[in-house]
């Protein structure tokens, strides 16, 4: 097979246009990373400490609520095990953001809670008429006839109505 002058051209022309839209794209894709990034860096961090507080609060409110462990020292025990996570897992709020989202909704409904029992105390049952069954095949039981003859009432054997 031959190729002609045009049909050459015209295929030196398809692949500069290939290569111009990769060229294009890659552009883009470049701006678009750089953009995200921006955004990352435009979030405000909230410390680390201040995330794991209210966490720290509720623990030491459900495992040792008679100690009475002041908000200052749940704020440093807070601050310490802050400044592990941040050496080792830096940027833990961006990291973990849902995790400890989910973790401060947790603390903040159970810290108003803490010390009330969690199960509610037995029905008490009430003291007064006691309910007791009634045999309907001793005489002088209203005729002895149950379910039919009720309304019915006998007076010396007889039926009044």
């Amino acid at each position: 097979m031959s190729y002609s002058i045009e049909q050459q051209e015209a295929s030196n022309n398809n692949a500069m246009d290939f290569k111009a839209l990769e060229q294009i794209a890659e552009q883009e894709s470049q701006e678009q990373a750089s953009q995200e990034q921006e955004q990352r860096e435009q979030v405000p961090q909230i410390p680390t400490s201040e995330l794991l507080f209210p966490a720290i609060s509720l623990i030491t409110a459900v495992a040792a609520p008679n100690w009475g462990i002041a908000e200052e020292e749940n704020k440093a025990i807070a601050d310490s095990y802050a400044e592990v996570l941040d050496k080792y897992y830096p940027n833990v709020g961006e990291s973990f953001s849902v995790e400890l989202n989910a973790l401060l909704i947790t603390a903040a409904i159970f810290m108003p809670r803490i010390g009330k029992p969690r199960q509610l105390p037995p029905p008490k049952e009430e003291k007064g008429a006691e309910v007791v069954p009634i045999d309907t095949k001793e005489p002088g039981n209203n005729g002895g006839g149950g379910l039919a003859s009720m309304g019915e009432e006998t007076l010396n054997g007889e039926t009044v109505h």
